[in-house]
């Protein structure tokens, strides 16, 4: 961790940005490399979670348009984060 900080406070404000987006862009290709690669096996339990999200959303969706954009931008926030 020193050496990081050491290293940290040679580079500019610019170089720093750069490198923060650079880590920033290359931690979402793998985010959403590993969300779409079919090496690991989907439990039952999680696809179950799936189909409830789905039958919730689409009922929604019928009812509350709105709640439905509501529920599917949380949904998307849980799938991006792995907290499902």
């Amino acid at each position: 961790m020193v050496l990081f900080s050491v290293y940290a406070a040679k580079k500019s404000k610019r170089e720093m940005r750069r490198l923060q987006r650079k880590l920033l862009w290359t931690v979402t290709k793998l985010k959403l490399g590993s969300m779409f690669s079919f090496k690991r096996a989907i439990s039952d339990r999680q696809l179950l979670i799936y189909i409830l999200l789905a039958v919730i959303f689409l009922t929604l969706l019928v009812v509350y348009p709105l709640l439905a954009l509501l529920a599917a931008l949380i949904i998307l926030v849980l799938i991006l984060t792995g907290s499902i």
